[in-house]
């Protein structure tokens, strides 16, 4: 059986036509294939594209706010500062106003020495004068007084 001829196309057996027919399949299972891999390659990219402007969205708010964060160190420093020379100052002023109280106190120490001194000799000057007018209304007061504040 022979076929006619056709000068632009040639003749091809049938067997090769099966084989031609064979790798056709072959080529398009490849195909289909390579394009289901293409397509997950694709899928996995958008993936990471996604993924890769996540990133990058979260890496920018993290930028802005280490700027807050660099702005309210910077805010908190100054006002340590302040208070370092706020806390210098009054704490100055406090030991002044410290010694100047333990000097009082030992001026107020050193007059309460010489007020007892004078108490005892004022009291015994009372028992003098008692001893003496034992029936005074007033010696007599001046004592009820001294025994009133302890002096005796």
């Amino acid at each position: 059986m022979r076929t006619k001829k056709n000068p632009e196309i040639p003749m091809v057996p049938k067997a090769h036509l099966k084989t031609v027919e064979h790798q056709r399949e072959q080529y398009k299972a490849e195909h289909d294939c390579l394009n289901e891999k293409l397509n997950q390659a694709y899928e996995d990219g958008y993936q990471m594209e996604g993924k890769y402007n996540a990133m990058k969205t979260q890496r920018d708010t993290l930028i802005d706010d280490i700027a807050v964060l660099r702005a309210n160190n910077e805010r908190l420093e100054r006002e340590n500062e302040c208070e370092k020379e706020w806390f210098y100052k009054y704490s100055c002023e406090l030991e002044h106003i410290v010694k100047h109280e333990r000097d009082t106190i030992k001026r107020l120490e050193r007059e309460n020495e010489q007020y007892i001194k004078l108490l005892k000799e004022f009291n015994n000057l009372i028992n003098y004068k008692l001893a003496i007018h034992p029936g005074s209304d007033v010696y007599m007061y001046y004592r009820s007084e001294l025994n009133k504040l302890g002096v005796k």
